[in-house]
């Protein structure tokens, strides 16, 4: 059988570790990376050589920093010996922030961690696959909140808008080359129980309203890391051979009939339209 490589963004835990998992399940050796949490980095990368015997090479990946997308792909297709198909999952933690109470340094990472890496890595591997005639996948993983507007996630949400028309105007730079590229949008996501997030810190009203949640969502549960795996395994294969410049949500219905529109107090709410802060609350600089 014919060696399939693919390349995993983020592939160390959560959503990415279920989908580097479910490559390796369908013949693919990797390469992943992490940004902290190595143990869970290695304890994906074990999994895959003891349940599948393919290869999982783990390499650290700190994509805000200057040249860290390119050396990741670059070290990941030396290791591999080449690749099929990238996958862009790696996210920082945020949403930025009101427009009233933007961080420019925040912003400015969380624009290189969402944006600038998903379009180097997306470079880097596409020149490999174009000059090698490779007719491979590159696979974004985009969010839900590309098509819903929410308070205090204007940053993220549309960085992530952004990867969708990306994803878009790429496929069209490279369907003469044969390969396509798509993108995922993950609805609600379980990837931690309510005891993990309880023992992170997490208060546990909010922990309840998030397991509480699931109830409003059209199919009755909240997402995991498999049904994610399942979409981009599905659009790496060769029954979408035919699909190129798609964005498939997965999120259970959730974003048809809109988002659950009540308020809850401010922290904990979860999931909702988010706490929209009150004219009173807002506290002025001095400079105006």
């Amino acid at each position: 059988m014919e060696k399939k490589r693919a390349i995993v963004s983020g592939g160390g835990r959560g959503i990415g570790a279920g989908i580097s998992v479910k490559l390796a399940e369908e013949g693919y050796d990797l390469a992943i990376s992490y940004a902290n949490r190595p143990d869970c980095a290695e304890e994906t990368a074990r999994q895959i050589r003891e349940r599948f015997g393919r290869e999982c090479h783990v390499m650290r990946a700190v994509f805000e920093e200057e040249g860290a997308a390119e050396c990741f792909v670059h070290e990941s297709i030396d290791k591999l010996g080449g690749v099929d198909l990238l996958v862009n999952n790696a996210i920082r933690p945020g949403l930025g922030g009101s427009i009233l109470d933007i961080d420019t340094g925040e912003m400015d990472m969380l624009m290189r961690a969402e944006l600038r890496a998903a379009i180097l890595c997306t470079s880097e591997a596409a020149r490999y696959m174009a000059k090698h005639e490779v007719r491979g996948n590159i696979i974004m993983i985009s969010s839900m909140r590309a098509e819903r507007a929410m308070p205090n996630a204007g940053l993220y949400s549309g960085f992530k808008a952004g990867i969708n028309q990306m994803t878009k105007c790429f496929c069209l730079d490279l369907a003469p080359f044969g390969i396509r590229v798509n993108s995922v949008e993950p609805g609600a996501i379980a990837v931690r129980t309510r005891e993990e997030l309880l023992e992170s810190g997490m208060p546990a009203e909010v922990a309840d309203a998030k397991e509480a949640f699931a109830e409003r969502i059209p199919l009755g549960r909240k997402g995991n890391a498999k049904d994610i795996a399942e979409a981009v395994a599905f659009l790496a294969s060769e029954k979408a051979s035919y699909i190129t410049g798609a964005t498939l949500l997965v999120d259970g219905g959730l974003t048809i009939p809109g988002f659950p529109e009540s308020i809850g107090e401010a922290g904990t709410d979860a999931y909702t339209w988010g706490y929209i802060k009150k004219k009173s609350e807002w506290k002025w600089a001095d400079e105006y």
